[in-house]
């Protein structure tokens, strides 16, 4: 999952946020998710952010292939949208902003980037548009513009393969924590509680081994439910190293004392977790842990 977007699901639950906010992100998601299950993952590389002399760009995708490097910039408007003299407008008649300019500026800094780093492959660009229900009038035949059913002919029609040393490279160089990702919040704020792992609501029953969503029925081991809060707890308070209270006062004290130390030492065997003191632990790898929990 997108740090973003899990900050944005958490804070819903335990502060008063911006719906709008959320409900864009997830718009956002659900196009990548489209993408993502049309392009094979050796050669891509998904929610990128990188520095090249001092400018930081965000990228949805990068496929990453031997003689070509292609970058794809997903949209998922509801609105239509005329383009006339180059100019976007909404169906309203007002302006609004012209992505191939964005993805043109990305495109240049991706090329410049591989040119310093000793790689002189051709950087393509396109804007893939995943809602079906919008629609943009007046592209041109030569538009980089790609809906999903042409994103799989490119794909098929060119002969990738995959590039791995130039993955790797890109992979390193990423930045781990986005700028843009940022959110302000003030932490003292936050209700305590348990989240459901699938919908984030706060409305869960506890059991001996297992936490019950009352919202959608999704249903945890205790364990999986320690995990997941000690990453959230992290990513709100912008933080690795905790102590067992934090954890108790984040969950509301909804898990006793003992089953969190037990679950705690499970997690220090397994490597997720390493002890600083007796009472207190760092979470490792936290970026990576964050990326695996679903959508």
């Amino acid at each position: 999952m997108k740090r973003k977007l899990l900050m944005l699901e958490l804070l819903h639950s335990r502060a008063e946020t911006d719906v709008r906010q959320l409900e864009r992100e997830r718009k956002g998601i659900s196009g990548e998710k489209m993408v993502r299950e049309l392009i094979d993952e050796k050669m891509v590389l998904e929610d990128v952010t990188l520095e090249i002399d001092g400018s930081v760009i965000q990228l949805d995708f990068i496929v990453i292939a031997a003689g070509r490097v292609t970058v794809l910039e997903v949209k998922h408007h509801s609105s239509d949208y005329v383009i006339r003299e180059n100019i976007w407008y909404f169906n309203d008649g007002q302006q609004a902003s012209n992505p191939f300019y964005q993805l043109e500026r990305t495109r240049g800094l991706m090329e410049k980037y591989l040119r310093q780093r000793g790689f002189r492959v051709p950087v393509w660009g396109f804007i893939v548009w995943t809602n079906i229900a919008s629609h943009v009038y007046g592209l041109k035949q030569d538009d980089p513009f790609m809906t999903p059913g042409k994103l799989v002919r490119y794909m098929s029609e060119n002969l990738f393969r995959a590039d791995l040393v130039l993955r790797d490279m890109i992979d390193r160089d990423r930045m781990r924590v986005s700028p843009f990702d940022k959110i302000e919040l003030d932490t003292k704020e936050l209700a305590s509680g348990l989240h459901c792992l699938k919908c984030f609501s706060l409305e869960v029953k506890r059991t001996r081994k297992t936490v019950l969503c009352t919202k959608c029925q999704y249903s945890a081991s205790t364990s999986e439910v320690v995990k997941a809060h000690i990453i959230y707890y992290c990513l709100l308070y912008d933080r690795t190293n905790f102590q067992i209270k934090d954890i108790m006062t984040f969950t509301g004290e909804l898990i006793s004392l003992r089953t969190l130390q037990t679950c705690i030492g499970q997690l220090v065997e397994t490597g997720i977790l390493c002890r600083i003191h007796r009472t207190e632990f760092q979470l490792l790898h936290m970026e990576e842990l964050i990326r695996r929990i679903k959508d």
